[in-house]
């Protein structure tokens, strides 16, 4: 059974000299059985992992605590795999302990761990630097995923376990309506929502956030919820900065008895005071976005006459 198994199998004195290894261990390292056999396990490791592999069978020799881990080993043709080893004590036919070892290939494994963790990485990375979390839920399994920065934002610590209706309960009441009037539509309608709504982090900070989202459906079913989150604080309260100040030159403009208005290229009005309003009799709702000529309609040519000969040129309107 042991020859026939595609686990590589060995066993080795307390030195590391092996006594036995199976045909699975010989092809792996691209030798004969025989060419093995009296030579040292630590010589098909890295020199920079030996120290770890040699600590690890000293303790398992030690304590008959059998052990699991993996290491890197040199193969057949000089390429580098891992291996992950089950360690036991056991005795020879003279009473003396080895090492068994059981190894199994997971270099494909490894590779694709470390390409995870490099993605997820450079989404923490790119995420912490925009500001943006993401997150994501499985309708079947009724799981909810953070992102690193999702959880940042959050302010929830380590130990802190997502859930849907645990993360509706962050938005005060009126919030945690709209939230949940989104999603509801998203789910019936598979209609997206982008919610910029106030929000209270676990350590009780009241802030803004971005919310956005969308259901991701299969076979006309919904199967999950994606979406990003952002903490749009700084940006909220620049805003209402910046609305308060336009309020107030508003007002100041509406106060003076002078016509003030704004026109863009097309000689369309943009603003207007209230002097400019009463001018033409109609509520700023009225006036802007049309031009004067459009206001002006019949009256137009008489006031360009009047002001030609005013000018006496072209009228400046």
């Amino acid at each position: 059974l042991i020859e026939t198994q595609s686990e590589l199998v060995s066993l080795a004195r307390p030195d590391g000299r092996l006594i036995y290894v199976n045909a699975a261990y010989a092809r792996h390292h691209g030798c004969e059985v025989s060419s093995l056999i009296g030579t040292n396990l630590l010589d098909k490791v890295p020199r920079e992992d030996r120290s770890t592999v040699q600590a690890r069978i000293e303790s398992v020799l030690k304590t008959g605590v059998a052990a699991r881990g993996h290491n890197r080993v040199i193969g057949g043709g000089g390429q580098v795999q891992t291996i992950e080893w089950t360690n036991s004590r056991q005795r020879d036919a003279a009473g003396e302990h080895v090492l068994h070892s059981v190894g199994r290939d997971i270099t494909d494994r490894v590779l694709v761990e470390e390409a995870l963790r490099e993605r997820e990485s450079f989404l923490d990375r790119t995420g912490r630097a925009a500001g943006v979390g993401g997150w994501q839920y499985d309708v079947q399994r009724g799981v909810l995923t953070w992102s690193l920065q999702t959880r940042r934002i959050h302010e929830v610590p380590d130990e802190f376990v997502p859930s849907l209706d645990g993360a509706l309960g962050f938005y005060p009441p009126e919030s945690r309506c709209v939230i949940e009037a989104a999603v509801a539509r998203g789910m019936e309608q598979g209609t997206p929502w982008d919610l910029e709504l106030p929000f209270t982090t676990y350590r009780g900070r009241s802030i803004f956030v971005r919310a956005v989202g969308e259901v991701e459906f299969e076979g006309g079913a919904a199967v999950r919820l994606v979406g990003a989150f952002q903490d749009i604080t700084e940006r909220r309260q620049l805003q209402d900065r910046v609305e308060s100040s336009e309020r107030f030159l508003r007002r100041v403009a509406d106060s003076v008895p002078l016509r003030i208005a704004y026109l863009d290229l097309e000689s369309r009005y943009r603003f207007l005071n209230e002097a400019h309003c009463q001018r033409f009799g109609r509520p700023k709702e009225a006036l802007l976005g049309r031009t004067r000529a459009e206001l002006l309609g019949s009256e137009m040519p008489q006031i360009e006459d009047r002001l030609r000969l005013a000018l006496g040129g072209e009228p400046q309107l």
